[in-house]
């Protein structure tokens, strides 16, 4: 195994984490600013909930030979059609939210018809599902370090800025904890679907820096964005890096997140048995659908939409560690 292993998993995971509402700045004025407070825990408990729930889940998931199986094993075969439903149909959702913030900021740039770079966008992101997991893996190691590079340069240059938001350790949980685990619930099957292209030590290695990392970005776009007008646009940070001059650059991190959030959560979508099925009628009807659904105003999927999932992310991480720690739901029966 490479002993770039860590940097795959690593890669993997901030870039199916960071997409839209993440590095739009969306969910972060959403879940993590509460009247221009911003709490220290909050983030805290983020971290914890990505890197534990990851490693749980994928060390869960390691005897597995498909999804399904995995769903099956931890929620009993009666169960897991409903959880694997629910997750599936979450999945769904996310894609689309992804291509409706695409949509707008190529709208922005070029002006064309929305439709037209709608499905421009779906059929760019198919391009990469068609190759799997491993094609995710490579796309990831080769997009994610500049989306990373590219988020560092941006916030750096609003850093000073603005005004500071009233820091404290303690504040409210409630909604950092649903931000936390509904992006798990859609991480956690690409993370599964990955689970071969790095070793244990790797990913949770991985798993780890990217949850840090994550986390402290979060904390900086919370602390940038809080006392910030933008915070009340459909993408905070695309606001203020226009205003900050360095729209181009911002706009290629934002693309970047969006591209890797939408292939890791397509493939998981398209995939079926452990290969891509080549079914034509599959691909057409995932994609009329996924075009019709992504209408629907980015702002309304972060704010109506994602959190009513994070109950997934619990119950997944949940059953799983009962899964590690008192055997299945089928060798209780």
């Amino acid at each position: 195994m490479s002993k770039k292993g860590w940097l795959k998993a690593f890669s993997v995971f901030t870039g199916t984490l960071i997409g839209a509402g993440f590095a739009g700045g969306k969910e972060t004025v959403t879940y993590f600013v509460d009247n221009g407070k911003v709490s220290i825990l909050s983030f805290i408990i983020s971290f914890a909930i990505f890197f534990l729930s990851a490693v749980i889940c994928t060390q869960a998931a390691e005897k597995m030979r498909k999804n399904s199986d995995f769903y099956n094993l931890i929620f009993g075969n009666k169960a897991a059609v409903i959880f694997e439903s629910a997750t599936t149909a979450f999945i769904f959702v996310l894609f689309c939210a992804m291509i409706s913030a695409a949509t707008e900021v190529f709208y922005i740039f070029l002006g064309i018809n929305k439709d037209i770079i709608r499905f421009g966008f779906i059929l760019t992101c198919f391009s990469v599902i068609i190759f799997g997991a491993n094609g995710i893996a490579k796309m990831n190691s080769v997009i994610v370090p500049f989306l990373m590079l590219g988020m560092i340069i941006c916030l750096l240059s609003l850093i000073g800025k603005y005004d500071m938001p009233e820091i404290s350790f303690l504040g409210k949980i409630k909604l950092p904890v649903a931000f936390s685990f509904y992006n798990m619930s859609t991480c956690i099957p690409v993370l599964i679907a990955c689970r071969k292209e790095f070793g244990r030590n790797e990913r949770n290695t991985g798993f780890f820096v990217g949850a840090l990392f994550i986390s402290i970005l979060n904390m900086i776009l919370a602390c940038v964005l809080a006392e910030n007008n933008a915070c009340k646009s459909q993408i905070p940070m695309f606001t203020a890096m226009r205003e900050n001059g360095m729209i181009h650059l911002y706009s290629a991190v934002f693309i970047s997140a969006v591209f890797t959030t939408a292939c890791a959560n397509g493939c998981v979508l398209y995939k079926r048995n452990g290969n891509i099925r080549h079914d034509i009628f599959l691909a057409v009807f995932f994609i009329m659908l996924s075009f019709v659904v992504s209408h629907i105003s980015f702002s309304f999927f972060v704010e109506k939409v994602y959190s009513i999932f994070c109950v997934l992310g619990i119950a997944i991480t949940g059953f799983s560690f009962r899964l590690l720690f008192f055997g299945s739901s089928s060798q209780n029966k």
